[in-house]
């Protein structure tokens, strides 16, 4: 039985389990992991965020799935970790941080208002019944409009493993304009099933909608409301038909900090417990 301490935040309803590389090296296999993001077994989260020290910019962070697999970029679970690296003063109010997708900028506003800069988006895709763009992490984005009647689970999963998707898949998003601003509900690839939010979701909602209105207006600015929280996307389009200066603002809140024991071997009872998530 190994022990090991971590905070649970979340952005906007996108919850984590934050650690230290330090931290994160107590936990020796998938099925360890699987058991700490497990909600009823574990601590429970959408994923595991892993902050380490970096040779040039402030820190590094990598993110890893509910099921154990090697995440690519989350927005969320970014300005969770931009949070707790000022916590940890490995950052000042403004920084930059490696991820899988290359640096990042940051800023931190307050402890639960942090802004991320995500990359630039060169290339937006007429997909199914919407749009395919990459905002760290491949998204789906369709236009619904009644989203309370979509039922996320069956269509986004259809769509999450559409082959025309392969061999990666995608993540599924659905939106709506709506009093000004745009709602959006997410079906996250490796968490398998909705999310209160899902960060590159949203910038990839707020990009697609700007995209497909054809607006003569090259500066972007929507607030899109998940189930969680409420999330500002700002952007500029330039010249070449390229969203750069891509800004993601948005609350973070760290819920609590704890220990837990860890078993060498949590699910030997119940084999499929891992499948078993609410």
């Amino acid at each position: 039985m190994q022990k090991i301490q971590f905070s649970k935040m979340h952005g906007a309803g996108n919850d984590f389990i934050v650690l230290t590389e330090k931290e994160f090296s107590t936990v020796q296999s998938i099925e360890q992991v699987q058991f700490l993001c497990h909600r009823r077994l574990g601590v429970g989260s959408d994923g595991i965020i892993i902050l380490g020290p970096h040779d040039a910019l402030d820190f590094k962070m990598r993110f890893i799935n509910p099921d154990g697999s090697e995440g690519m970029f989350c927005g969320n679970g970014s300005r969770c970790a931009v949070a707790k690296a000022y916590e940890l003063g490995w950052m000042g109010k403004t920084g930059e941080f490696e991820a899988v997708d290359g640096p990042h900028k940051a800023i931190y506003h307050g402890p639960e208002d942090i802004e991320v800069q995500m990359i630039d988006i060169q290339e937006i895709q007429s997909r199914l019944r919407g749009y395919f763009v990459q905002t760290g992490a491949p998204h789906y984005v369709e236009v619904v409009q009644d989203l309370a009647a979509v039922d996320v689970e069956q269509v986004g999963r259809a769509v999450r493993y559409d082959l025309r998707f392969a061999p990666e898949g995608t993540n599924a998003n659905f939106i709506e304009f709506h009093q000004g601003n745009l709602r959006i509900r997410t079906y996250e690839r490796g968490v398998e099933k909705e999310t209160l939010a899902c960060g590159t979701g949203i910038t990839a909602a707020a990009i697609s909608y700007h995209h497909q209105l054809m607006s003569e207006d090259v500066q972007l600015d929507y607030l899109v409301i998940a189930r969680g929280g409420k999330v500002r996307i700002t952007a500029r389009l330039d010249d070449e038909g390229i969203y750069r200066n891509v800004m993601m603002r948005g609350p973070v809140k760290e819920v609590f900090q704890a220990t837990i024991d860890i078993p060498e071997k949590p699910f030997d009872i119940l084999s499929d417990i891992p499948k078993i998530q609410d």
